[in-house]
């Protein structure tokens, strides 16, 4: 099964040939990589991002992410259209940004100094005694797993960075009665730079 990944990024992202990197160099399953430059409204990026994408099981991802060694292993086993997936994200905060939920604080470096074998050293420490999937949860909000068929737009009338619009979608598709969606936290992990370090 094949899958898509969508990124947007800024033209003078710090960040962005460093997350190709490694989303080449650690994917396990084939992929496409759909990439979007300038548009600094990140969330109408990411809603008009997946359907440029060809497969139905896309990947929403930042640019100042690092994947870790097989961080896609599962993907194929756990995609379904009305499941949503995440994953765990480690983060040492240096911009002062607030820990979200399932966000790992864990300093492995800025994109100037990163430690990928710290980090992945600290990936598989973490990842051994994991389920595959932690169903019934969400972990941080990036990188995200849908479905194009079944994609729900992030709300955006209050524009990022105002209003941090994912943390709006969760909590819309969590709290709405009728909701269809299932929820689950991949055993895959990301470092994430903080989007204070990958801007210029």
């Amino acid at each position: 099964m094949k899958y898509s990944i969508f990124i947007p990024f800024l033209s003078k992202s710090k960040t962005i040939q460093r997350c190709l990197n490694a989303l080449h160099e650690n994917s396990v399953h084939e992929h496409e990589i759909v990439l979007t430059c300038g548009e600094t409204d990140v969330y109408f990026a990411f809603n008009e991002g997946v359907y440029k994408c060809k497969n139905d099981i896309v990947v929403l991802m930042n640019d100042d992410m690092v994947v870790s060694k097989g961080w896609d292993r599962l993907i194929p086993t756990h995609a379904s259209p009305d499941v949503i997936l995440t994953t765990y994200v480690v983060e040492p905060n240096p911009g002062g940004l607030p820990i979200g939920p399932s966000c790992i604080a864990h300093d492995c470096g800025t994109e100037h100094n990163f430690d990928y074998e710290k980090f992945q050293k600290f990936v598989d420490e973490q990842s051994k005694d994991k389920p595959d999937i932690v169903p019934n949860a969400t972990g941080w909000f990036m990188p995200m797993i849908v479905n194009k068929k079944t994609f729900v737009t992030f709300p955006n009338v209050i524009k990022f960075p105002i209003c941090a619009n994912d943390i709006l979608l969760f909590n819309m598709l969590h709290q709405h009665d009728e909701c269809e969606y299932k929820f689950g936290v991949l055993n895959s992990y990301t470092y994430h730079f903080g989007h204070a370090t990958s801007r210029a």
